[in-house]
């Protein structure tokens, strides 16, 4: 089958959905290589993350903006002119991986699915601009609209948008999202400790993954800190810190733990290489993911991939990227944090029961079981049901 790609966030983004949309390429690639897949990038000259598709395997022919207009316009390429390639390709299936579709494909020959990741600008519109809000709502009317099947990358995603936009449900599957198998593969002893003489880490820590900003909550693990503080309980705990930061949360953050005088337990790393990131986890103590909302909540499934025990929040899918083993905590309840954290911390052997029953847990989320449920649903979209 000749399937199409938006490949913007494949070739551009480093994180989030770019990771989606390699990680999906190559399930694909690997698990289903018979599929001739075509990815359509806006800008030739923007490739720098494509390298990790497995070098760019010759199952992919890669498309981009021809004619002098739509080179210079590419991002109205993107939006509409894209569907002529797209029909002059012959393709049987375009995906779009993150939440987009071009203008005018449901009037192509080819069937249109599409990945919806979160629709928290509607149940959460405070944490976002409002021109932000209006354009989502607009993208997300419109691929509900056009497309003939959608993709939600959790149950939880899925019940909001039958909730805000009154899809039937039966034209959604749930497609979990997949991480990178290196955070499943072994690594010698050697291998970490040069990874902690690398970035100066701690003996313990525990280790937050995400950007710092208001709805991911790093905040509640300055409280948490604080309360154990108080209750002198702290003892000889760190935190590692890795993410790109929104600067007015970030200070937010910052100016409480200096308050507190808690400025030499926090660690910051905004760019961290991904091939040490597997490491990181493994080395880690405890994972610790307070953010109030998410689509799916990807850093839960690689700390526990990892062997990592993991804390979360309650509200939204963590439980279903974390599993039933990990722990749970209100995102707004320092005291729950700090006690789940205190309480990890000091016992061994609740730490490895969660250790090992996260990495069967895992297993559901592993690269073949999730592309075995990828292609049901391609050839449910191909059959119109």
């Amino acid at each position: 089958m000749r399937i199409g790609f938006d490949g913007k966030r494949v070739a551009q983004n480093s994180t989030g959905l770019g990771n989606y949309s390699r990680s999906l390429l190559e399930m694909i690639l690997k698990y289903n290589p018979e599929h001739q897949l075509y990815l359509y990038i806006p800008n030739r000259n923007k490739l720098q993350h494509l390298s990790r598709i497995n070098e760019v395997a010759p199952q992919i022919i890669l498309r981009f903006p021809e004619h002098t207009l739509d080179k210079k316009f590419s991002s109205y390429w993107r939006l509409t002119r894209i569907r002529k390639d797209i029909q002059k390709d012959k393709i049987e299936l375009f995906h779009g991986l993150s939440g987009e579709l071009p203008l005018g494909i449901n009037r192509s020959q080819c069937k249109q699915i599409v990945t919806i990741h979160d629709v928290i600008f509607r149940s959460h519109p405070h944490f976002y601009h409002p021109m932000e809000y209006l354009f989502y709502h607009w993208k997300v009317q419109h691929i509900c609209r056009v497309a003939d099947r959608i993709i939600a990358i959790s149950k939880f995603t899925k019940q909001q948008i039958v909730k805000y936009y009154h899809v039937e449900e039966e034209k959604i599957d749930v497609v979990y999202q997949t991480c990178s198998p290196q955070y499943a593969e072994p690594i010698s002893k050697r291998g970490l400790e040069n990874v902690r003489k690398k970035y100066s880490l701690p003996k313990e820590y525990i280790l937050y993954v995400g950007t710092i900003e208001e709805r991911k909550n790093l905040l509640l693990i300055a409280k948490s800190l604080n309360y154990l503080k108080e209750s002198n309980r702290l003892g000889d705990i760190h935190v590692v810190v890795v993410g790109k930061d929104k600067k007015e949360y970030l200070h937010k953050v910052k100016e409480y733990i200096a308050q507190k005088s808690l400025g030499n337990r926090f660690i910051f790393f905004q760019d961290f290489p991904f091939e040490d990131l597997p490491a990181l986890y493994r080395i880690a103590t405890i994972f610790v993911y307070p953010s109030r909302i998410e689509g799916f909540g990807l850093p839960m499934l690689e700390a526990i991939m990892s062997g990592t025990p993991a804390i979360g929040c309650t509200g939204s899918c963590l439980e279903e990227a974390g599993g039933e083993h990990s722990l749970y905590v209100s995102p707004d309840n320092e005291v729950e944090m700090g006690e789940a954290i205190d309480r990890l911390w000091n016992d061994e052997n609740l730490r490895s029961e969660m250790s090992n029953e996260g990495k069967i847990y895992a297993q559901n989320f592993a690269g073949e079981k999730t592309c075995q449920r990828l292609m049901e649903v391609y050839q449910k979209t191909m059959n119109g049901k």
